[in-house]
């Protein structure tokens, strides 16, 4: 618990980032899924789709090391992966 709250700390102090909560997040640009936490590989795309603002086309989902279950075929919105 307190190297979360240092590693928050030092966010936003020398990067000024904030982190969030997934259920608080709303209106992003874009999703970026860097790291495959266990808490968060349950998502569907709708869960993630409906953190994103804008039209679906125009929605993007990088999902960076490819844990998600997404279908990559979609066209209703971008799939990024390495």
């Amino acid at each position: 618990w307190m190297k979360r709250r240092k590693i928050r700390r030092k966010l936003k102090k020398e990067y000024q980032l904030k982190l969030s909560n997934f259920n608080d997040i709303e209106n992003v640009d874009a999703i970026i899924y860097a790291v495959p936490h266990d808490k968060y590989k349950h998502l569907t795309e709708q869960d993630l789709l409906s953190k994103i603002k804008g039209h679906k086309s125009k929605k993007i989902i990088m999902d960076i090391k490819k844990t998600l279950c997404l279908s990559p075929d979609k066209t209703d919105f971008i799939y990024w992966t390495l």
